[in-house]
């Protein structure tokens, strides 16, 4: 699904795409806007994992663009973020702080080799 055209981490950082895109190695990669099964997923992941914030010490952040290397930025459906991360590293378009772990919501259609490398945990919906 990645475009043939190349563009800088300035570029891909300055615009708004909708649905936001992942950027990886110069290039923009369209992700999977998602259907009522996966919405529903990722809904219940958030709500499941916010009610555990103060216990657990984390923000629930869904759809967060985070930074994986100098030119991979991924967009996963939920990002755990730990509070007691170093707050001297404002959140800005892209965050570039330690993640708990972040999930990413498998429709069925999905190679499985780009999901998992994508994120630690790939979750699947049924078809």
């Amino acid at each position: 699904m990645a475009t043939s055209t190349l563009i800088s981490v300035n570029e891909y950082l300055t615009h708004s795409y909708h649905p936001d895109c992942d950027y990886v190695d110069d290039r923009i990669e369209e992700r999977n806007a998602g259907e009522h099964d996966h919405a529903a997923l990722q809904a219940a992941l958030v709500l499941w994992f916010g009610q555990h914030q103060q216990e657990w010490n984390i923000e629930v952040l869904p759809e967060q663009r985070i930074q994986i290397s100098p030119k991979r930025f991924r967009v996963p459906d939920v990002c755990l973020v730990s509070v007691s991360r170093d707050h001297s590293i404002p959140f800005t378009s892209a965050a570039i702080v330690p993640l708990a772990t972040r999930a990413e919501i498998r429709s069925p259609t999905a190679s499985c080799d780009a999901s998992l490398i994508r994120s630690p945990l790939a979750l699947n919906t049924k078809a």
